[in-house]
Protein backbone atom coordinates (compact mmCIF):
# COMPACT_ATOMS: atom_id res chain seq x y z
CA UNK A 1 0.00 0.00 0.00
CA UNK A 2 1.40 3.73 -1.08
CA UNK A 3 0.28 6.77 1.39
CA UNK A 4 0.03 10.26 0.83
CA UNK A 5 0.30 13.07 2.84
CA UNK A 6 -3.89 14.40 3.94
CA UNK A 7 -3.46 17.90 3.00
CA UNK A 8 -1.29 19.99 5.25
CA UNK A 9 -2.54 18.12 8.52
CA UNK A 10 0.36 16.45 8.86
CA UNK A 11 -0.08 12.39 8.40
CA UNK A 12 -0.80 10.47 5.83
CA UNK A 13 -3.44 7.85 4.42
CA UNK A 14 -3.75 4.93 2.67
CA UNK A 15 -3.95 6.05 -1.05
CA UNK A 16 -7.48 3.67 -0.86
CA UNK A 17 -9.89 4.27 1.51
CA UNK A 18 -12.55 1.44 2.29
CA UNK A 19 -16.19 2.79 1.32
CA UNK A 20 -18.78 1.30 3.68
CA UNK A 21 -21.59 3.07 1.65
CA UNK A 22 -24.29 1.42 -0.70
CA UNK A 23 -22.00 1.48 -3.74
CA UNK A 24 -20.58 -1.94 -3.23
CA UNK A 25 -22.38 -2.67 0.16
CA UNK A 26 -20.21 -5.35 1.70
CA UNK A 27 -20.25 -3.71 5.76
CA UNK A 28 -24.12 -3.26 5.35
CA UNK A 29 -25.66 -5.89 3.46
CA UNK A 30 -23.06 -9.18 4.06
CA UNK A 31 -23.34 -11.06 7.29
CA UNK A 32 -20.66 -10.44 9.93
CA UNK A 33 -18.41 -13.16 9.48
CA UNK A 34 -17.91 -12.12 6.06
CA UNK A 35 -17.25 -8.40 7.23
CA UNK A 36 -15.07 -9.16 9.74
CA UNK A 37 -12.91 -11.09 7.22
CA UNK A 38 -13.19 -8.34 5.01
CA UNK A 39 -12.33 -5.85 7.09
CA UNK A 40 -9.06 -8.01 8.83
CA UNK A 41 -8.17 -8.43 4.86
CA UNK A 42 -8.61 -4.56 4.50
CA UNK A 43 -6.24 -3.32 7.21
CA UNK A 44 -3.20 -5.86 6.78
CA UNK A 45 -3.45 -5.08 3.01
CA UNK A 46 -2.51 -1.59 4.96
CA UNK A 47 -5.73 0.17 4.40
CA UNK A 48 -5.93 2.54 7.28
CA UNK A 49 -9.14 5.21 6.49
CA UNK A 50 -12.85 4.26 6.48
CA UNK A 51 -15.68 6.26 5.59
CA UNK A 52 -19.10 5.84 6.40
CA UNK A 53 -22.25 7.61 6.80
CA UNK A 54 -25.76 7.76 9.01
CA UNK A 55 -27.68 7.73 5.69
CA UNK A 56 -25.52 4.61 4.31
CA UNK A 57 -28.10 1.54 5.52
CA UNK A 58 -29.77 4.24 7.14
CA UNK A 59 -27.53 3.56 10.42
CA UNK A 60 -26.13 0.20 9.73
CA UNK A 61 -22.96 1.06 8.07
CA UNK A 62 -22.13 2.44 11.01
CA UNK A 63 -23.39 0.13 13.45
CA UNK A 64 -21.85 -2.64 12.04
CA UNK A 65 -18.47 -0.51 12.00
CA UNK A 66 -18.75 -0.09 15.54
CA UNK A 67 -19.27 -3.80 15.76
CA UNK A 68 -15.85 -4.48 14.27
CA UNK A 69 -13.50 -1.57 15.27
CA UNK A 70 -13.17 -2.76 18.98
CA UNK A 71 -11.58 -5.84 17.44
CA UNK A 72 -8.70 -4.15 15.45
CA UNK A 73 -7.69 -1.72 18.77
CA UNK A 74 -3.96 -2.66 17.81
CA UNK A 75 -4.32 -0.63 14.21
CA UNK A 76 -4.34 2.51 13.72
CA UNK A 77 -7.51 3.53 11.75
CA UNK A 78 -8.95 6.92 10.75
CA UNK A 79 -13.15 6.68 10.30
CA UNK A 80 -14.86 9.71 8.45
CA UNK A 81 -18.94 9.84 8.92
CA UNK A 82 -20.83 12.57 7.79
CA UNK A 83 -24.31 14.27 8.56
CA UNK A 84 -27.32 15.04 6.50
CA UNK A 85 -29.16 18.75 6.57
CA UNK A 86 -32.24 18.35 5.36
CA UNK A 87 -34.77 21.75 5.34
CA UNK A 88 -36.95 20.52 8.17
CA UNK A 89 -33.66 20.79 9.90
CA UNK A 90 -33.08 24.58 9.19
CA UNK A 91 -34.79 25.70 12.19
CA UNK A 92 -32.05 24.28 14.58
CA UNK A 93 -28.95 23.36 12.27
CA UNK A 94 -27.01 23.01 14.95
CA UNK A 95 -28.79 20.95 17.08
CA UNK A 96 -29.48 18.71 14.68
CA UNK A 97 -25.93 18.71 13.69
CA UNK A 98 -25.06 17.59 17.46
CA UNK A 99 -27.64 14.99 17.54
CA UNK A 100 -26.32 13.20 14.65
CA UNK A 101 -22.98 13.49 15.13
CA UNK A 102 -24.07 11.81 19.11
CA UNK A 103 -25.60 9.28 17.24
CA UNK A 104 -22.65 8.52 14.62
CA UNK A 105 -20.42 8.06 17.96
CA UNK A 106 -22.81 6.08 19.87
CA UNK A 107 -23.06 3.26 16.75
CA UNK A 108 -19.47 3.48 15.95
CA UNK A 109 -18.42 3.15 19.76
CA UNK A 110 -15.93 5.77 19.79
CA UNK A 111 -15.57 8.69 21.63
CA UNK A 112 -14.41 11.23 18.80
CA UNK A 113 -14.62 10.97 14.62
CA UNK A 114 -11.67 11.57 12.78
CA UNK A 115 -13.74 13.45 10.00
CA UNK A 116 -17.15 14.76 9.99
CA UNK A 117 -18.03 16.16 6.74
CA UNK A 118 -21.41 17.60 5.93
CA UNK A 119 -23.25 15.35 3.31
CA UNK A 120 -25.84 17.35 1.97
CA UNK A 121 -25.07 19.47 -1.62
CA UNK A 122 -24.66 23.16 -1.21
CA UNK A 123 -25.72 25.58 -3.96
CA UNK A 124 -25.68 29.48 -4.06
CA UNK A 125 -29.65 29.45 -3.66
CA UNK A 126 -31.03 26.84 -1.37
CA UNK A 127 -32.76 23.75 -2.89
CA UNK A 128 -30.97 25.03 -6.11
CA UNK A 129 -29.73 21.82 -6.53
CA UNK A 130 -30.00 20.40 -9.93
CA UNK A 131 -28.96 16.67 -9.55
CA UNK A 132 -30.93 14.11 -7.69
CA UNK A 133 -34.35 15.09 -6.51
CA UNK A 134 -34.26 12.94 -3.19
CA UNK A 135 -31.40 15.48 -2.02
CA UNK A 136 -32.16 18.85 -0.58
CA UNK A 137 -29.39 21.55 -1.26
CA UNK A 138 -28.54 24.32 1.17
CA UNK A 139 -27.51 27.96 0.34
CA UNK A 140 -24.53 29.58 0.94
CA UNK A 141 -25.81 31.38 3.96
CA UNK A 142 -27.19 27.73 5.52
CA UNK A 143 -23.37 27.31 5.33
CA UNK A 144 -21.64 30.21 6.21
CA UNK A 145 -23.95 32.24 8.68
CA UNK A 146 -24.23 32.59 11.97
CA UNK A 147 -25.61 29.07 13.93
CA UNK A 148 -25.10 28.00 10.14
CA UNK A 149 -23.42 24.32 9.44
CA UNK A 150 -19.76 26.03 9.76
CA UNK A 151 -20.49 27.32 12.63
CA UNK A 152 -21.87 24.13 14.05
CA UNK A 153 -19.02 21.76 13.04
CA UNK A 154 -16.55 23.97 14.31
CA UNK A 155 -18.12 24.12 17.60
CA UNK A 156 -18.16 20.30 17.69
CA UNK A 157 -14.17 20.23 16.52
CA UNK A 158 -13.27 22.70 19.95
CA UNK A 159 -15.08 20.41 21.43
CA UNK A 160 -13.32 17.49 20.75
CA UNK A 161 -16.14 16.03 19.18
CA UNK A 162 -14.54 15.63 15.83
CA UNK A 163 -10.78 16.31 15.28
CA UNK A 164 -11.55 17.64 11.44
CA UNK A 165 -14.59 18.89 9.44
CA UNK A 166 -15.27 19.01 6.19
CA UNK A 167 -18.02 18.93 2.98
CA UNK A 168 -19.09 16.59 0.40
CA UNK A 169 -18.42 18.42 -3.03
CA UNK A 170 -21.77 18.02 -4.40
CA UNK A 171 -23.83 21.42 -5.85
CA UNK A 172 -23.06 24.18 -7.37
CA UNK A 173 -19.13 24.76 -8.28
CA UNK A 174 -18.99 28.27 -7.41
CA UNK A 175 -20.71 27.93 -4.32
CA UNK A 176 -18.61 25.01 -3.39
CA UNK A 177 -15.46 27.07 -4.20
CA UNK A 178 -16.52 29.76 -1.44
CA UNK A 179 -16.50 27.11 1.08
CA UNK A 180 -12.81 26.23 0.08
CA UNK A 181 -12.19 29.83 0.17
CA UNK A 182 -13.07 30.37 3.55
CA UNK A 183 -10.09 28.23 4.51
CA UNK A 184 -12.07 27.17 7.37
CA UNK A 185 -12.86 23.48 6.40
CA UNK A 186 -10.05 20.78 6.30
CA UNK A 187 -11.20 18.19 4.23
CA UNK A 188 -13.50 17.55 0.79
CA UNK A 189 -14.49 14.57 -0.63
CA UNK A 190 -14.06 15.15 -4.65
CA UNK A 191 -16.09 14.19 -7.60
CA UNK A 192 -13.76 13.37 -10.03
CA UNK A 193 -13.12 9.97 -12.04
CA UNK A 194 -12.04 8.85 -15.96
CA UNK A 195 -15.72 9.66 -16.97
CA UNK A 196 -15.61 13.31 -16.04
CA UNK A 197 -12.53 15.17 -14.47
CA UNK A 198 -13.61 18.85 -14.42
CA UNK A 199 -12.52 18.61 -11.05
CA UNK A 200 -8.46 17.89 -11.60
CA UNK A 201 -8.31 19.18 -15.51
CA UNK A 202 -9.75 22.05 -17.84
CA UNK A 203 -12.73 20.15 -19.82
CA UNK A 204 -14.78 21.54 -22.75
CA UNK A 205 -17.04 24.80 -22.77
CA UNK A 206 -19.91 22.75 -23.66
CA UNK A 207 -18.73 19.17 -22.00
CA UNK A 208 -22.01 17.25 -21.35
CA UNK A 209 -21.35 15.71 -17.73
CA UNK A 210 -21.01 18.64 -15.03
CA UNK A 211 -18.15 20.84 -14.77
CA UNK A 212 -16.08 21.41 -11.41
CA UNK A 213 -13.64 23.86 -12.70
CA UNK A 214 -10.76 22.24 -11.47
CA UNK A 215 -12.11 22.28 -8.10
CA UNK A 216 -9.15 20.00 -6.49
CA UNK A 217 -6.65 22.79 -7.18
CA UNK A 218 -8.56 25.25 -5.43
CA UNK A 219 -8.19 22.35 -2.71
CA UNK A 220 -5.03 21.82 -2.69
CA UNK A 221 -4.24 25.57 -2.56
CA UNK A 222 -5.45 25.40 0.58
CA UNK A 223 -4.56 22.63 2.12
CA UNK A 224 -7.06 20.66 2.47
CA UNK A 225 -7.39 16.41 2.73
CA UNK A 226 -8.79 15.17 -0.50
CA UNK A 227 -10.85 12.19 -0.95
CA UNK A 228 -11.83 11.34 -4.03
CA UNK A 229 -15.62 9.91 -4.80
CA UNK A 230 -17.08 8.15 -7.43
CA UNK A 231 -14.05 7.15 -8.91
CA UNK A 232 -15.74 4.06 -10.67
CA UNK A 233 -18.72 6.45 -11.54
CA UNK A 234 -21.53 3.91 -9.23
CA UNK A 235 -20.06 1.33 -10.95
CA UNK A 236 -20.67 2.29 -15.22
CA UNK A 237 -16.66 1.80 -15.02
CA UNK A 238 -17.38 -1.88 -14.81
CA UNK A 239 -20.90 -2.28 -16.35
CA UNK A 240 -22.62 -2.81 -13.32
CA UNK A 241 -24.20 0.79 -12.12
CA UNK A 242 -27.34 1.35 -10.45
CA UNK A 243 -30.18 3.75 -11.24
CA UNK A 244 -30.87 4.65 -15.30
CA UNK A 245 -31.95 7.94 -16.66
CA UNK A 246 -32.91 9.55 -13.17
CA UNK A 247 -31.14 12.75 -11.60
CA UNK A 248 -27.93 11.93 -10.73
CA UNK A 249 -25.64 12.94 -7.89
CA UNK A 250 -23.73 14.60 -10.07
CA UNK A 251 -26.01 16.51 -12.66
CA UNK A 252 -25.36 15.24 -16.25
CA UNK A 253 -24.06 11.61 -14.83
CA UNK A 254 -26.71 9.27 -14.78
CA UNK A 255 -26.30 6.19 -15.04
CA UNK A 256 -27.18 5.55 -18.39
CA UNK A 257 -25.15 8.55 -19.48
CA UNK A 258 -22.22 7.39 -17.73
CA UNK A 259 -22.85 3.24 -18.77
CA UNK A 260 -21.97 5.01 -22.56
CA UNK A 261 -18.94 7.29 -21.81
CA UNK A 262 -17.81 3.71 -20.03
CA UNK A 263 -18.66 1.53 -23.08
CA UNK A 264 -16.57 4.35 -24.92
CA UNK A 265 -13.48 4.77 -22.82
CA UNK A 266 -13.37 0.30 -22.74
CA UNK A 267 -13.42 0.05 -26.73
CA UNK A 268 -11.25 2.69 -27.47
CA UNK A 269 -8.54 1.68 -24.67
CA UNK A 270 -9.00 -2.39 -25.62
CA UNK A 271 -10.06 -3.07 -22.31
CA UNK A 272 -12.33 -5.52 -20.60
CA UNK A 273 -14.39 -4.53 -17.05
CA UNK A 274 -12.09 -5.78 -15.12
CA UNK A 275 -9.26 -4.07 -16.75
CA UNK A 276 -11.27 -0.58 -16.69
CA UNK A 277 -11.72 -0.67 -12.77
CA UNK A 278 -8.09 -0.40 -12.32
CA UNK A 279 -7.40 1.84 -14.65
CA UNK A 280 -10.18 4.01 -12.99
CA UNK A 281 -8.45 4.02 -9.76
CA UNK A 282 -5.10 4.44 -11.70
CA UNK A 283 -6.82 7.48 -13.05
CA UNK A 284 -7.36 9.08 -10.12
CA UNK A 285 -4.38 8.38 -8.54
CA UNK A 286 -2.55 9.94 -11.72
CA UNK A 287 -3.57 13.14 -10.11
CA UNK A 288 -1.45 13.70 -6.88
CA UNK A 289 -3.09 16.40 -5.16
CA UNK A 290 -5.72 13.48 -4.18
CA UNK A 291 -4.97 12.04 -0.75
CA UNK A 292 -7.35 8.62 -1.08
CA UNK A 293 -9.61 6.85 -3.11
CA UNK A 294 -13.10 6.10 -1.66
CA UNK A 295 -13.71 2.87 -3.05
CA UNK A 296 -16.94 0.70 -2.15
CA UNK A 297 -16.51 -3.06 -2.40
CA UNK A 298 -18.90 -6.00 -2.87
CA UNK A 299 -17.16 -8.79 -2.53
CA UNK A 300 -13.58 -9.17 -0.56
CA UNK A 301 -11.49 -10.09 -3.80
CA UNK A 302 -12.53 -6.20 -4.85
CA UNK A 303 -10.30 -5.59 -2.04
CA UNK A 304 -7.52 -6.60 -3.14
CA UNK A 305 -7.95 -6.02 -6.87
CA UNK A 306 -8.08 -2.21 -5.64
CA UNK A 307 -4.86 -2.21 -3.74
CA UNK A 308 -2.96 -3.98 -6.18
CA UNK A 309 -3.90 -1.22 -8.87
CA UNK A 310 -2.27 1.16 -7.00
CA UNK A 311 0.79 -0.19 -8.02
CA UNK A 312 0.86 0.53 -11.37
CA UNK A 313 0.72 3.35 -13.72
CA UNK A 314 -1.04 4.48 -16.55
CA UNK A 315 0.93 4.50 -19.81
CA UNK A 316 1.72 7.51 -21.90
CA UNK A 317 -0.65 5.82 -24.58
CA UNK A 318 -3.39 5.34 -22.20
CA UNK A 319 -3.06 9.07 -21.05
CA UNK A 320 -3.33 10.48 -24.50
CA UNK A 321 -6.25 8.46 -25.53
CA UNK A 322 -8.38 9.58 -22.19
CA UNK A 323 -6.94 13.09 -22.50
CA UNK A 324 -8.62 13.07 -26.23
CA UNK A 325 -11.66 11.26 -24.84
CA UNK A 326 -12.32 14.23 -22.62
CA UNK A 327 -11.51 17.02 -25.48
CA UNK A 328 -14.11 15.48 -27.35
CA UNK A 329 -16.79 15.22 -24.89
CA UNK A 330 -16.45 10.92 -25.83
CA UNK A 331 -16.68 11.47 -29.26
CA UNK A 332 -19.16 14.45 -29.40
CA UNK A 333 -17.47 17.29 -30.41
CA UNK A 334 -15.09 18.07 -32.51
CA UNK A 335 -11.32 17.77 -31.86
CA UNK A 336 -10.35 21.46 -30.50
Amino acid sequence: MNYRYFGNKGFKISEIVFGAGAVGGLIINKNHETRLEAFSEALNLGINWIDTAPAYGDGLSEQHLGELLPNFSDHEIRVSSKIQIRHEHLADIKGEIEKSLESSLKRLNVEAIDLIQLHTPVTEVRGDFKGSASHDSLGISDVLDKDGVLEALSELKNSGMAKLIGFTGFGDTDALKLLVKTGAFDAIQVYYNVLNPSAGTIVPNNFTAHNYKELINDCHEFGMGILNIRALAAGAVAGNSIGGTTAALSPGSTSNADEIRADILRKVLNIDTSQAVNLAIQYVLENKKISGVVVGFSEIEHIRQAVSACDKSLSDSQLNKISNLHSTDFGTLRMP
